[in-house]
């Protein structure tokens, strides 16, 4: 029984054989015909007829997977009047960031904490919710700008625009800050 693409390809005359045998044997309750039912189904592949059954993983269901969390420095962006990778304008009021294909989808909702000692020495702990609608930070040059071909940025792990910086810091005066970027398994 081949599995290709998360599915088992099954010869229909071995599901046959099998469906016969369950009719045989005793007979199934309703509940669980209408779910294989609902797991399967026929389809001709190379003129020959198979049952694609889906298969399901057993463990944890994939919402509660643990989410992926990078930590490093969050900086700040803005380019106005430029388009985002996203196919949106920049707008530097809006909630959202840049964050590179491997660490989160764009669209998605990350969270990004960021904690420090206040003048009392206490730690204080500031997070703020952000829609990854953007690519970046990538690595700079000298000059100030981003180098050819496209690298990620050794340390950085997301650029915010200016609104969400200010909201999480306080201020943009600092330009990066230390923090951890929690990404929902989706």
């Amino acid at each position: 029984m081949p599995f290709i693409n998360g599915r088992f390809y099954i010869n229909p005359a071995y599901g046959r054989a099998v469906e016969h045998a369950r009719a045989v044997g005793a007979a199934p309750r309703e509940d669980e015909t209408e779910k294989e039912e609902q797991d399967s189904h026929w389809v001709t592949i190379a003129g020959h007829h198979v049952l694609i059954h889906e298969t399901h993983t057993t463990g944890a269901p994939h919402s509660q997977q643990k989410a992926k969390a990078f930590r490093g420095n969050a900086t700040y962006y803005n380019l106005p009047g430029k388009k985002t990778a996203s196919g949106t304008m920049f707008d530097p009021d809006k909630m959202a960031a840049a964050m590179t294909a491997e660490k989160a989808k764009l669209g998605q909702t990350v969270t990004v904490t960021y904690t420090y000692k206040d003048q009392r020495g206490n730690a204080v702990t500031r997070s703020i919710s952000v829609v990854v609608n953007d690519r970046g930070p990538f690595a700079r040059g000298t000059d100030g700008k981003a180098t050819m071909p496209l690298q990620p940025a050794a340390e950085g792990v997301i650029d915010l625009t200016p609104a969400a910086f200010k909201k999480l810091v306080g201020t943009t005066k600092p330009g990066h800050v230390p923090v951890t970027v929690t990404v929902p398994n989706e």
